[in-house]
C-alpha cells in the first residue's frame, strides 16, 4: 500500500478553517517569542531556536499529515528531554545531583521544534505522489537533524544541580540570593559563611563548563577552612541560572562583575579574592582588570586563547561553520576571546596559576601561557591527574592558602 499515490487536495480548494486558525495562532506566537527575545537581548540563535515549534506548526502542509506530525514532535520532545539527560546522567550522579526541570523542558521545546521544521520541509520538498519517497526523505533529514543539533551541545549544556556537600554545611551557614541580569538572565547565587567567626575575607567562585557550583565543594571547603566567605554562582546557562547561550566569557564577564559587586559589599573593607576553574579561569581572567580590590586572583587550568583551543577540538570540516555559529548567531567572537592577555586589577594582586600537565580538557600548553603572563604569579604543574583533580592535591591547597595568608597581612 505504500506505494500508492497520496491524495492531493484539489487546485484551489479550500484550507479548513481550524487549519487556518491554527496557523494564524502559531504566526502570533512565534512573532510574540521573537519580539519577547529581541527586547530582552537574547541572541539571534537562541531566539530561532525557542520560535521554531510555533513556525514548525505555521509550516505544515494540509492534508494527511496529523499522524506524522504527532508522532514527530513528540519523539523530538521525548529526545529533547531525555537523551541529554541521559548522557549526563553519569556526571550528575557521581556528585549526588539531578537534572534542572526547566532547563529539560525548554530543550525538549526546543529539539520539538527543529524535527517538526524538518520533518515538514522534507514534505514539501519531496516527489508529490509518493508516500515512499516522502518516507525516504523524511528519515534522511530527521537522522540527519540530531546530528546537526550534536554542536549546539557546545553552546546550551543540560543543567545539573545538587544539594551541598556535608562537610560545607558543617562548616558554613548559607544565604541564596538572585541577581538579574539586563538580558533577562537570572544568576542563581549562594554565598557561604564560616561559622563561629568573622570572615576575614570574600572569595568569588566561578566553576567551568557544564558544572554547577555545588559539586566543588572541595573548593568551598579549602576557603572556608581558612575562614574565608564563599559567593559561589551558577553560570547563565548552568545550575540553576537561566538557560541562556554558553558565550565562553562575552557575556558571562558581566555577569562575574554583578557577582563581585555583591561581593564587595558583604567583604566590607576585607580583602577578596577570585578564583575561577576552567571555563571559570576564563571569565575570571577576561574580567580581571574590572576587579576592584582583589588581592587574590586564582585559576586553575586556565586556557589562554578560546579560538585555538577550540579549533583543536573541533573536527577541520566543521569550523568555518562552528565560527559563524558563535559570531551571528551565539553573539560572540572567539577570536577575541583571549584571556591569556589578562591584566591584574594593582599591583596588589597576587596571581596563583594551577594546571595538570596529562589535562586532555585544557592542553597544559594553554595554562602555561597564562602562568608566563604573571612572571610574579604562584605556579604549580602538577604531573599527577586529570582534569580538575588538581584541588585534591596538598601542594595546591597550600599555594591558594599561602595567598590568602598574604592578603590577609
Amino acid at each position: 500500500m505504500t506505494g500508492e499515490p497520496v491524495p492531493q487536495p484539489e487546485p484551489g480548494a479550500a484550507t479548513p478553517r481550524w487549519l487556518n486558525r491554527l496557523r494564524f495562532a502559531a504566526v502570533a506566537c512565534a512573532a510574540l517569542l521573537v519580539g519577547w527575545g529581541a527586547i530582552h537581548g537574547w541572541t539571534p540563535l537562541s531566539i530561532l531556536l525557542v520560535a521554531l515549534p510555533p513556525v514548525a506548526v505555521a509550516g505544515w502542509p494540509a492534508g494527511p499529515l496529523g499522524r506524522l506530525r504527532l508522532i514527530v514532535s513528540w519523539k523530538m520532545v521525548i529526545g529533547g528531554l531525555f537523551v541529554p539527560t541521559l548522557v549526563f546522567m553519569p556526571l550528575a550522579l557521581a556528585y549526588d545531583g539531578w537534572p534542572v526541570w526547566w532547563s529539560s523542558l525548554l530543550r525538549g521545546w526546543c529539539l520539538a521544534g527543529i524535527g517538526s521544521c524538518a520533518a515538514a520541509c522534507a514534505w514539501r520538498i519531496s516527489p508529490p505522489g509518493s508516500v515512499r519517497w516522502r518516507a525516504i526523505l523524511a528519515l534522511a533529514l530527521l537522522i540527519a537533524v540530531p546530528l546537526a543539533v550534536i554542536p549546539l551541545g557546545g553552546l546550551y549544556v543540560q543543567h545539573i544541580s545538587s544539594g551541598d556537600h556535608q562537610r560545607v554545611v558543617a562548616l558554613s551557614t548559607r544565604v541564596e540570593s538572585w541577581i538579574h541580569r539586563p538580558d533577562g538572565v537570572d544568576l542563581h547565587v549562594r554565598t557561604y559563611v564560616p561559622i563561629g567567626s568573622e570572615p576575614r575575607g570574600v572569595a568569588v567562585f566561578t566553576h567551568g563548563f557544564s558544572g554547577w557550583k555545588e559539586a566543588f565543594h572541595n573548593h568551598h571547603r579549602l576557603f572556608l577552612e581558612a575562614g574565608w566567605a564563599v559567593v559561589a554562582y551558577d553560570l547563565r546557562g548552568h545550575g540553576r541560572s537561566s538557560p541562556a547561550v554558553v558565550t565562553y566569557g562575552a557575556r558571562d564577564v558581566d555577569d562575574l562583575l554583578a557577582v563581585w559587586q555583591q561581593a564587595r559589599a558583604l567583604a566590607n573593607g576585607r580583602p577578596l579574592a577570585a578564583y575561577g576553574v576552567s571555563l571559570g579561569s576564563g571569565v575570571t581572567l577576561l574580567a580581571a582588570e574590572r576587579l576592584r580590590d582583589c588581592r587574590v586572583l586564582v585559576v586553575e587550568s586556565p586556557f589562554a586563547d578560546l579560538e585555538e583551543m577550540s579549533m583543536r577540538r573541533l573536527a577541520a570540516p566543521i569550523r568555518p561553520l562552528a565560527l559563524a555559529v558563535a559570531r551571528y548567531g551565539a553573539g560572540f567572537d572567539p577570536h577575541t576571546m583571549r584571556p591569556g592577555d589578562a591584566r591584574l586589577p594593582s599591583l596588589a594582586c597576587r596571581a596563583v596559576v594551577g594546571w595538570i600537565t596529562t589535562d586532555r580538557v585544557v592542553p597544559a600548553e594553554q595554562s602555561r601561557a597564562v602562568a608566563e603572563h604573571f612572571p610574579d604569579a604562584f605556579v604549580l604543574a602538577s604531573t599527577v591527574g586529570v582534569h580538575l583533580d588538581l584541588i585534591e592535591h596538598e601542594p595546591w591547597r597550600a599555594l591558594v592558602r599561602s595567598a590568602l595568608a598574604e592578603a590577609e597581612r
